[in-house]
């Protein structure tokens, strides 16, 4: 805070709360604000000729009124910046608000999509998200939750048939692996059909080479280097798979694999990272078919995401040294040509 000289007819701000502008923060309104409360001196106003610049400048008294008339200007500017970004900062949040409820109010999806006329992914898109939307928090980690059957089992069985069914019927069950034939399948899916918003199970299994007809293991088939047939024993697996009530399967492995001490390896196409893309899509688009939905398709699945062969000693699920360039020459490839023949999923390892 600064006070008036006694030998100087300047006046210097108090503070920036002396001076209220309203509206107007042109250059012309501050000097008129404030020369009308005293605050500048009248050399000012000689400042249009060069002469009488330089003699303002000679001036200590009159520097000190231009360096308090900038003052003065450069903080009502930035005043009125502020308060204009304000404004818009204040716009964009309630824009973005009334996005939000109205992409999330269940009139308006429901709406949305029975009016949708477009068809394809956009309505299924819009059907899925109206079944978000009324879905509980329990009901969407009942989707997450898989549970073998009692048949037959990659891994430990739990709880007993009934137990599943009544989960099934609760909405608390979203897959169930390892159940074939159409009768126990049948069993599973009229349970959830009895489930609040019959949400259909997903039925699962290793179809590796071949669901009732067995080919040639994975690394057999690969070393022919006929994609075409590896096609096709994919599309005679996937198939029968369906036939039997199935609608996903847990192939192809794509892991590159290139220590022969890793058990997994004639799971897979080898150690050649071209190879192992060729080999991915002809297997993702034998299970595929002509399209999921259709009655002799079956979801594939890339696995396993990501250099999961590398294991080191070879040993399942040990841990992998790697550095960015061998992920991405190497490992990744093969991923990729799935990703771009359609696989519908991917296992994450």
């Amino acid at each position: 805070m600064i006070e008036r000289d006694k030998n100087s007819r300047v006046i210097l701000l108090q503070s920036y709360a002396g001076i209220k502008l309203q509206g107007d923060y042109s250059y012309k309104s501050c000097y008129a604000k404030a020369a009308s409360y005293g605050y500048v001196d009248n050399r000012l106003d000689h400042m249009s000729s060069s002469r009488s610049f330089y003699d303002c400048l000679r001036n200590p008294s009159s520097c000190m009124t231009i360096i308090t008339f900038i003052i003065l200007w450069t903080t009502l500017l930035s005043y009125n910046i502020c308060a204009a970004n304000g404004l818009a900062k204040g716009l964009i949040k309630q824009s973005v608000s009334q996005q939000v409820r109205a992409t999330y109010d269940h009139q308006t999806v429901q709406n949305s999509f029975m009016t949708d006329t477009t068809g394809g992914k956009d309505a299924t898109d819009r059907k899925v998200q109206a079944l978000l939307f009324k879905m509980t928090l329990e009901e969407k980690i009942g989707q997450l939750n898989q549970y073998n059957g009692d048949w037959a089992a990659t891994g430990p069985v739990t709880h007993s048939v009934q137990d599943k069914l009544q989960q099934i019927r609760e909405g608390k069950v979203g897959a169930v692996l390892n159940i074939t034939g159409t009768a126990h399948v049948r069993q599973f899916q009229q349970a959830a059909m009895k489930s609040r918003l019959k949400i259909p199970l997903l039925f699962g299994m290793d179809v590796i080479h071949g669901y009732r007809i067995t080919f040639p293991i994975p690394l057999a088939e690969a070393a022919s280097w006929d994609t075409t047939a590896i096609k096709r024993s994919a599309r005679i697996a996937a198939t029968e798979a369906a036939a039997a009530g199935l609608n996903w399967t847990f192939a192809p492995m794509v892991d590159i694999a290139r220590d022969p001490r890793w058990g997994r390896v004639m799971e897979g196409a080898g150690e050649d990272p071209f190879l192992g893309a060729c080999v991915a899509q002809a297997r993702v688009r034998g299970l595929q078919g002509k399209g999921l939905g259709s009655l002799d398709a079956v979801m594939a699945c890339a696995k396993h995401f990501a250099a999961y062969g590398a294991a080191i000693g070879g040993r399942d699920y040990n841990s992998a040294d790697m550095s960015l360039r061998t992920l991405w020459e190497v490992y990744l490839p093969p991923f990729l040509a799935a990703e771009k023949a359609g696989v519908a999923t991917f296992i994450n390892d």
